[in-house]
């Protein structure tokens, strides 16, 4: 009761207050009621009551945050930059390093191979050359199939019989197993003029198991130098001859060697402007080809030769002549050649050349 006495004095105030003037409506003053009600137990949505009982809907209401989100900085987004690109960097390390460990060892390098040949840098003429190729597979699986491809100096010859002429020789050496050396000897004759550098070449041809291909290691050459020719070869001759004057050429073969020469052939190539007449002896074919038997060490064999010259005036014809060892498929041809030299013509005018000068005060 002393809650509605309060109200109705203080609505008589009200009346005194807006007395001036201002008609004001009594209001009806709120009656307060004993029914329970059920509210909301968070801040979400209003639960709902139990089915039989009796419901009310208290509005909720949610207050709207104004306070921003704070925005990342670029120093953070530089470092988590770096950190996914590291992360990158070190997958990818890690797969190459799986991929090189796996495929690595399956892997062949011609890199791996080791390819030499060693032997002397000089050699004298007609003498054995001995040296020796090295291989080793220095790979983590072996090579198959493996030939070693030699390539000598025009000239050289087999030192086994019969006696043959080497240009190209193939030495099949097989399987090499990972890690391992094989030393192949080789032995050659070798033919050359005196100083005459020369050089020998080898190949290793090899395959590997699953594929057809074939793969090739070159060596560095082995280069060496003709100190002395077991033979010797001198020519001597008129030098100033006239057009159609018939000339005596002496060609003289002398021994170098402290062994016997055998079958030393003797070859001439003639200008346009020689004429053949005869020798002594007699040549063996078409001319300009001579054999010698047999030259022993400090002997030596002469050959005369009977020509023509004809040509033009003042004109130089030359005639060039090569000794040495025959081609093993042909008698008649210079293989191995041993000593060469020439000799050359000069064809002086017939006519008498006078100098006139004239005076030019007369």
């Amino acid at each position: 009761m002393s809650g509605i006495k309060d109200q109705h004095e203080l609505n008589e105030m009200r009346k005194r207050l807006y007395s001036r003037g201002f008609d004001t409506e009594e209001e009806e003053a709120p009656t307060l009621t004993d029914i329970k009600v059920d509210v909301a137990r968070d801040w979400g949505t209003t639960p709902a009551f139990r089915a039989g009982q009796q419901t009310s809907t208290v509005p909720v209401t949610s207050e709207v945050s104004t306070t921003p989100e704070p925005v990342p900085s670029k120093g953070h987004k530089y470092r988590k930059f770096v950190l996914v690109g590291s992360l990158g960097v070190f997958a990818l390390v890690a797969i190459a390093a799986a991929a090189f460990s796996y495929l690595g060892t399956n892997k062949i390098s011609g890199e791996n191979i080791n390819l030499n040949i060693s032997g002397p840098s000089t050699i004298g003429g007609s003498e054995t050359m001995s040296f020796q190729v090295g291989v080793t597979n220095q790979n983590a699986v072996a090579i198959d199939s493996a030939v070693l491809v030699m390539k000598y100096p025009k000239g050289a010859r087999s030192v086994t019989e019969p006696v043959k002429n080497l240009y190209e020789e193939r030495i099949t050496i097989g399987t090499l197993n990972p890690a391992e050396a094989k030393n192949i000897p080789v032995q050659a004759a070798i033919y050359g003029k005196e100083n005459e550098q020369q050089q020998i070449e080898a190949t290793l041809e090899y395959r590997i198991t699953g594929s057809d291909g074939t793969f090739y290691k070159v060596a560095e050459p082995l280069k060496f130098q003709i100190t002395s020719s077991p033979l010797l070869l001198e020519v001597s001759s008129l030098r100033k001859v006239s057009a159609g004057q018939e000339v005596e050429i002496t060609i003289i073969a002398k021994s170098n060697s402290p062994k016997v020469l055998k079958d030393i052939l003797v070859s001439a190539s003639y200008p346009d402007s020689f004429t053949y007449k005869q020798s002594d002896p007699e040549p063996i074919y078409n001319q300009n080809t001579w054999m010698i038997k047999e030259i022993k060490p400090e002997g030596s064999a002469v050959i005369k030769l009977k020509g023509q010259i004809n040509g033009l005036s003042d004109s130089s014809p030359v005639i060039q002549f090569s000794a040495g060892a025959s081609e093993t498929d042909n008698q008649f041809i210079v293989g191995s050649l041993l000593a060469e030299t020439k000799t050359e013509f000069f064809i002086e005018s017939p006519f008498l050349k006078v100098d006139i000068s004239i005076d030019s005060d007369s």
